[in-house]
């Protein structure tokens, strides 16, 4: 028996809020996950697989495709001035080259994983294991209505790169929100 419904946004983030202030070892029957620097989404897919009890995909749809609430984890470190802050940029999906040719922003995968987030915070600490890192926050989060046009913007900027066959000269600098980065090899 599932311990929170699919079907259900509340209960799905009812159950995510579980998390806050403790540690992953704290609710899951897992001794180690993988390590960060040969696996980076090892601590997301530890969350899917041995807490939310679902297998790890690369499926375009999000990860609570009923809802459509995508799950994302991410980690946070203090800066010098003990505050918490994002130790690294936000992935939300894969470029496919040959899809995002014929997809627009409104129907965009992009926009499907990003509408309606649930994101999960945890704080890393070089000298913690993983699953030791204690969990800062759950918050549902979605694009600010008042951000869509850039985000938008930023998003046609990439697509039309690759629609012009010139997905190599994809730049940071081409965008202001968006990022297409390089993830592998």
């Amino acid at each position: 028996m599932e311990e929170y419904d699919r079907y259900s946004i509340d209960s799905i983030v009812e159950y995510a809020t579980k998390l806050v202030g403790h540690t992953l070892r704290e609710y899951v029957t897992v001794e180690q996950i993988a390590d960060f620097h040969t696996r980076k989404g090892s601590y997301g897919n530890a969350v899917e697989e041995y807490y939310f009890k679902y297998r790890p995909n690369s499926d375009s749809r999000p990860d609570f495709s009923e809802v459509g609430l995508e799950l994302k984890t991410t980690p946070v470190k203090k800066n010098s001035r003990g505050e918490l802050v994002a130790k690294e940029r936000l992935v939300f999906t894969m470029i496919d080259y040959e899809a995002v040719v014929n997809e627009s922003f409104e129907d965009s995968q992009f926009l499907k994983k990003a509408r309606d987030v649930l994101l999960i915070t945890y704080l890393s600490e070089p000298d913690k294991e993983p699953l030791d890192y204690v969990i800062e926050a759950v918050v549902r989060w979605g694009l600010p209505e008042e951000d869509l046009p850039q985000i938008k913007q930023d998003w046609e900027t990439i697509v039309n790169k690759v629609r012009s066959g010139h997905a190599e000269d994809i730049s940071g600098g081409d965008t202001l929100y968006l990022e297409a980065a390089t993830k592998a090899r």
